[in-house]
């Protein structure tokens, strides 16, 4: 792992903590808000910026419906709201900040990124219900989840992918 691509890690790790425990826990947005903030400006003079523009904005809505959903659905109750809290958000947003940085390696075979994303995204989840910010009622049900974030991770690895292949084409033969 290079050493931007471990940053990258360590500054998901850090809006993970923002959004869930300040957010979630203690209603303190800001606290992700300003990770969030840390994680953009990082990854805002990489190359992949354009993809990483195109995958965040692809995220939010589908994290919006997505987790709007999960709650109408009864798999997640994040403390009686009627759609998605702004702190899962701001979540979203980061995760698709990491596909072409610390998850590039998942990037380049979106299957196995998706298989790795489904089988590992629904225990951020648990973590947050074990600290509070969210109560999952059955932890069978986060199969949902699973499922979800497979395809809709696969999807995005896929979109940054050829997003990186067509701007890097566009930019050589503007050269």
């Amino acid at each position: 792992m290079s050493k931007a691509s471990l940053i990258n890690a360590v500054l998901f790790q850090l809006v993970w903590l923002g959004c869930v425990v300040g957010g979630g826990v203690y209603g303190l947005l800001w606290t992700g808000g300003l990770a969030l903030v840390v994680l953009v400006a990082s990854v805002s003079g990489h190359p992949c910026r354009r993809q990483d523009v195109l995958v965040a904005m692809l995220a939010l809505p589908i994290g919006l419906v997505l987790d709007t959903l999960w709650i109408r659905l009864g798999v997640v109750d994040y403390g009686g709201a009627n759609f998605a809290p702004p702190w899962i958000l701001l979540m979203w947003i980061g995760v698709a900040l990491t596909i072409n940085h610390s998850l590039v390696f998942l990037r380049d075979r979106p299957l196995l990124g998706a298989l790795v994303v489904a089988l590992f995204g629904p225990l951020s989840y648990v973590g947050g219900d074990k600290i509070g910010a969210v109560v999952v009622p059955q932890l069978q049900s986060l199969w949902m989840v699973s499922l979800s974030w497979g395809l809709v991770f696969g999807l995005l690895f896929v979109v940054a992918r050829r997003g990186l292949e067509r701007w890097s084409v566009e930019e050589v033969g503007a050269a």
